[in-house]
């Protein structure tokens, strides 16, 4: 008999990507690791060997969008029954940025969309995350679409009058 088990909950949040900062079109994969095998099911408790589009389960993420106005999300990829590893794919749009901050995202992030996320007891797992403990803060993957600007120009030379070749 399990039923006595511990909550399960998510251990550890990585991203597939080195610090820096990205642009418009790179895909981050962020990987939600769970202590047991967990199991994607619709709300009737029923195993999704495919996941229906609207029904996904998605991370909301703490970037902008300057364009559209709306956050930015990181679907679930993939089938999901019996892993340990549930992975999510943000791919970066025109106008999104983190303004400057790291990427990351809020302690209830995880919106199940019409889903559950059970454990082989087929119990609910804990969908909020421990702060600061489970989180992204320790990469630094900023993001930031914004194009370059010219703050300013400068010359070295004294005023006057200068043609083709000269200095």
């Amino acid at each position: 008999d399990t039923s006595d088990a511990p909550e399960t909950v998510v251990q550890n949040v990585s991203i597939a990507l080195e610090d820096g900062t990205y642009g418009a079109g790179h895909i981050v994969d962020i990987s939600l690791t769970f202590g047991v095998n967990v199991w994607v099911v619709d709300n009737n408790t029923s195993i999704l060997d495919s996941t229906p589009a609207e029904r996904v389960p998605y991370l909301e993420l703490n970037v902008v969008n300057s364009i559209h106005g709306t956050p930015a999300e990181a679907m679930l990829v993939g089938v999901s029954r019996q892993t340990k590893v549930l992975v999510f794919r943000y791919i970066v749009r025109p106008g999104d940025s983190t303004l400057g901050a790291a990427l990351d995202f809020a302690a209830n992030a995880l919106v199940l969309n019409t889903t559950l996320i059970v454990d082989g007891n087929n119990v609910a797992v804990n969908t909020d995350f421990a702060q600061p403990l489970v989180s992204l803060q320790n990469q630094v993957v900023i993001i930031d679409t914004a194009s370059p600007t010219v703050q300013g120009i400068s010359v070295n030379t004294t005023d006057g009058e200068y043609g083709a070749g000269q200095a």
